[in-house]
């Protein structure tokens, strides 16, 4: 579950590639991997939309 207002999805995990979208506060997403602090995350939006890329762990709160 996203914690932050927006956790940015990025292309690869570190900071200097392109942002490519957001999740905002509250939304779900799945993850398979981890690199650093950053997570491989999977988002499909309200209209079916499929977001992936990495996102910073600190981000959102990861459930077991």
């Amino acid at each position: 579950v996203v914690s932050s207002e927006r956790a940015y999805f990025y292309n690869e995990p570190n900071f200097s590639t392109k942002r490519k979208g957001y999740c905002v506060k509250g939304e779900q997403v799945n993850y398979n991997q981890q690199k650093g602090n950053f997570i491989y995350v999977v988002f499909v939006n309200s209209r079916g939309i499929k977001t992936e890329g990495w996102m910073l762990k600190t981000d959102f709160n990861i459930r077991h």
